[in-house]
């Protein structure tokens, strides 16, 4: 998302969406919530390294796609989209 990835990356990312329905919804999902962040500027200063701590604690601790957009837009004060 960000154009960093080399081809062997892409290739390994595009066979696992491949790989089944349930993937693919996944990276869907998460796609959408980057392309939310991109939309939504932040108005105040982010510490990055703390959001990507609770982004990494939710997202072991098995939320969904939903809790941890929530979760972005709280750090972004944007409105909650998902319920």
């Amino acid at each position: 998302m960000l154009g960093e990835a080399r081809l062997a990356e892409i290739e390994m990312i595009d066979k696992w969406v491949a790989a089944s329905k349930h993937n693919l919804r996944y990276f869907t999902q998460f796609k959408l919530v980057w392309e939310i962040c991109e939309l939504v500027k932040p108005e105040s200063h982010i510490d990055i390294e703390e959001a990507w701590e609770k982004f990494k604690k939710m997202a072991k601790r098995g939320k969904g796609p939903a809790a941890i957009i929530n979760m972005i837009c709280q750090i972004v004060k944007a409105p909650t989209l998902i319920t």
